[in-house]
């Protein structure tokens, strides 16, 4: 391989160092690879300018997967419920968004809202105000392991 092809691919393996080491020892030799690779392509293409392209467009994804990367790395947040939502989490979840959408519907303008929707859109906001509410306590009460505190009757 001549020095002047060598160049980008040198530099590339030097840019990896943003990203986190534990990744950068995990994936480094792939992505120099497939940097290579993409550059070949490019020039065998023999279109105008394809080879800038494609180092331009490495470094552009470069940056944004080391940030990401760098962003996630000591986030554990996929993994922060012990348990799955249940069926009924959910369904309190979806009716608090029901009824936010409704919130929002509620300043839009020029909606022509009767009487029985102005009730009914009323009715969907409580309702999705008392479902955020009864889904925090009940994850809160999960949580903290059910309450301790009582005294059993009697």
């Amino acid at each position: 391989m001549k020095r002047a092809e060598a160049s980008p691919a040198r530099l590339y393996r030097r840019l990896l160092v943003v990203y986190p080491s534990a990744f950068r020892a995990r994936y480094a030799d792939e992505m120099a690879q497939l940097f290579d690779d993409q550059l070949r392509d490019a020039r065998l293409s023999g279109a105008p300018g394809a080879s800038g392209r494609a180092g331009l467009r490495a470094l552009r994804d470069l940056a944004i997967a080391a940030a990401a990367e760098r962003a996630r790395r000591d986030r554990t947040v996929a993994h922060s419920l012990a348990t799955a939502p249940s069926n009924s989490s959910r369904a309190l979840g979806l009716v608090g968004i029901i009824g936010g959408l409704v919130l929002v519907a509620a300043f839009l303008p020029n909606l022509a809202w009767t009487w029985e929707l102005l009730n009914l859109r009323l009715v969907l906001f409580n309702l999705g105000a008392i479902a955020i509410a009864v889904g925090v306590h009940l994850r809160e009460v999960a949580a903290s392991g059910g309450c301790r505190g009582r005294s059993s009757p009697g």
